[in-house]
């Protein structure tokens, strides 16, 4: 079942009524339970607005309720959410519904303004009854009292408890005498200080409506929706009603919005850091071919003895070099969570630790020292960014665990080796305080937290443990209290390594003929530069030219480096044809990508044989391609 569905399930089965209108106050979604309350159809509600004049709505005192003090138009206009509103809706009859209404901004970030409201409201029409009949004298409302749906609790001004319907019995699970026994502190949490707030408030005006925390006869708390009345009885004796309904559905319904909404962040940032990593990956290849072009052309030129003035050009270059090459781990790191298709490939655990590293540099820092214990092991059939979201995820996990900033006694170390089975084992270690027992069953299951309200979704291991399992693999904890935690990934092998059959290889220092097709005019410029001292260079920076050299005029070349993504012919199609007319040539191609996440690219890079190198690429890449081809043209 996808989220859309599960949302619109636990929706429609809410007795609450919900309505989602946009920022103009526009209703633009509702649940059964709104139609059935507001007594309209779903066509009737939607696309109307709180200021609509059709609708009739008056305050409790009698007065009318104008739509623009209704409590979506209020959160709307200040951002924050309103509880306990209560309104009395007429419609098809004289006598009001009355409904209590709680509202919650929608907002893109913290700082944002509300771009929406979601509002939710439940009918006290009954509630208000009760309340009207005890006024009126106590056995006027007995009937009301025992069979409605709500809690109910007659009490004194000092809250010693005189009655308790069935309603309130169950919800507490105690019996009336036990309820009156205990008294008010037996239920309620006097710990929450919203009881405090709500207390203060029912003593300057009789009456309140709040969430407060109660207690069942077993211990555990949950939520509740409180609304008390002080009244005098046909004895003209002071007491309260307090009618409470039990509001953890609705506050799953809230928490599950708000992971919802995480969630389609994450997804569009994502795609955002896949469309940046690939749109720096052209200019950061030509800025890094040039470097090494200059440091190779600048140490030619001064020899085994350079002057200080030309050792100090070289170190500027060396250090611009560096630099490029953090850029280039870093777009790594972007391309590797950017959200995608997956398919799985031969892959190098060692370079996703790299990644991994990388991308929670700023979790580690001042937090923990990290160490890396890497043995030689094969590759495993994977997808990198799957991989790295894991193995990030656990090192995130381990920095966050270690109560104190403290680097230098803080420790993580990330291993590999190969297991006696054959697998590929990755092991996340720390020196943090542990797991404690009755936790450590629970760290996989989905929306798991010991971290603060706030402060953490819970996905994070549940994540991982789909991950991995996802790919024939499991993942395992063993811990330690005040000693530390080690996750452990077990992986298996790739079944087959991606090989290369060149056309043939050529000796150390042959000269070659080599191809290079990009739409970049700098790529074209840069890689020549970079091959053209040891090697016959042609560019083509439109693909067609490509080949129309390669197919119609059936040039021969030892190795054709051809960019994935072009305009009129993309480097798939320019392959395929040359592979449907001479496929001794189409051997020979060697991918360029900048990094994709559509599912055909991902794909055909997948199922072929050729070779491909990720741009930014240095000369070293390149000539050590280009070495491994060779003897067709020569």
């Amino acid at each position: 079942m996808d989220n859309d569905t599960l949302y619109r399930a636990v929706i429609d089965a809410l007795a609450e009524g919900i309505v989602i209108q946009d920022e103009s106050g526009k209703i633009l979604a509702s649940n059964r339970s709104a139609e059935r309350i507001l007594q309209m159809t779903s066509d009737e509600l939607h696309g109307r607005t709180s200021l609509d004049p059709e609708w009739r709505a008056v305050k409790e005192n009698g007065e009318p309720f104008l739509g623009s003090e209704h409590p979506a138009m209020e959160t709307l206009r200040t951002g924050e959410p309103r509880t306990g509103v209560v309104m009395g809706v007429l419609r098809r009859q004289e006598r009001p519904t009355w409904i209590s209404i709680n509202t919650r901004p929608l907002k893109r970030s913290e700082a944002a303004a509300a771009h929406g409201v979601v509002c939710s409201f439940f009918d006290i029409t009954e509630s208000k009854n009760i309340e009207s009949a005890l006024r009126d004298g106590e056995q006027k409302y007995r009937s009301l009292f025992e069979h409605s749906m709500d809690g109910v609790l007659l009490t004194r001004p000092d809250g010693t408890i005189l009655s308790a319907n069935r309603a309130a019995c169950s919800m507490l699970g105690r019996t009336e005498a036990e309820i009156i026994a205990g008294g008010r502190d037996q239920i309620v949490d006097v710990t929450d200080v919203r009881l405090r707030l709500a207390l203060e408030e029912r003593a300057r005006t009789g009456r309140v409506s709040a969430e407060v925390t109660f207690m069942r006869s077993d211990g555990s708390k949950f939520p509740v929706a409180v609304t008390s009345a002080l009244f005098f009885d046909e004895r003209g004796q002071p007491r309260t009603s307090m009618l409470f309904r039990d509001i953890s559905e609705r506050q799953h319904l809230e928490t599950l919005q708000a992971r919802l909404m995480a969630q389609e962040r994450l997804v569009t940032t994502g795609t955002l850091a896949a469309g940046v990593g690939h749109e720096i990956n052209n200019p950061l290849t030509y800025v890094i071919g040039s470097v090494d072009s200059a440091l190779e052309e600048l140490r030619a030129v001064a020899g085994a003895s350079p002057s200080g003035r030309m050792r100090e050009i070289l170190d500027m270059l060396a250090d611009a070099r560096e630099g490029a090459d953090r850029i280039r781990k870093i777009v790594r790191g972007l391309r590797a969570f950017a959200r995608g298709d997956t398919v799985l490939v031969p892959t190098d655990v060692h370079a996703a630790v790299e990644i991994s590293v990388n991308m929670a540099a700023h979790e580690l820092r001042q937090r923990a020292t990290l160490t890396t214990e890497l043995d030689p092991v094969p590759l495993v059939l994977a997808d990198e960014a799957g991989l790295s979201q894991v193995l990030v995820n656990l090192i995130a996990n381990a920095a966050q665990a270690f109560p104190t900033s403290e680097p230098d006694r803080n420790r993580i170390v990330i291993r590999s080796k190969t297991a006696s089975d054959g697998r590929v084992l990755v092991e996340v270690s720390d020196t943090g305080p542990g797991i404690s027992p009755e936790i450590l069953p629970r760290i996989f299951d989905p929306f798991f937290t010991t971290k603060p309200t706030g402060q953490g979704t819970g996905l994070g291991l549940s994540i991982c443990h789909n991950l991995v399992t996802a790919l024939g693999g499991e993942i395992t904890c063993a811990t330690e209290l005040g000693r530390g935690t080690t996750f452990t990934v077990l992986l298996p092998c790739s079944i087959e390594e991606r090989s290369v059959e060149p056309a043939g290889v050529g000796a150390v220092g042959a000269r070659r003929r080599v191809l290079i097709v990009d739409d970049e005019p700098v790529i074209l410029s840069v890689v020549t530069r970079l091959l053209k001292n040891e090697h016959d260079v042609e560019s083509c920076v439109d693909p067609r030219e490509a080949l129309r050299l390669l197919v119609q005029g059936s040039q021969d070349f030892d190795v054709i480096f051809c960019d994935l993504m072009m305009p009129y012919l993309t480097g798939m199609d320019l392959y395929r044809e040359v592979l449907a007319s001479r496929p001794e040539i189409a051997r020979r191609f060697v991918f360029m990508t900048g990094g994709t996440i559509h599912a055909e690219p991902q794909q055909f890079l997948a199922e072929v044989e050729n070779e491909r190198i990720d741009k930014p690429f240095s000369g070293q890449n390149l000539r050590g391609i280009v070495r491994r081809f060779g003897g067709a043209a020569s």
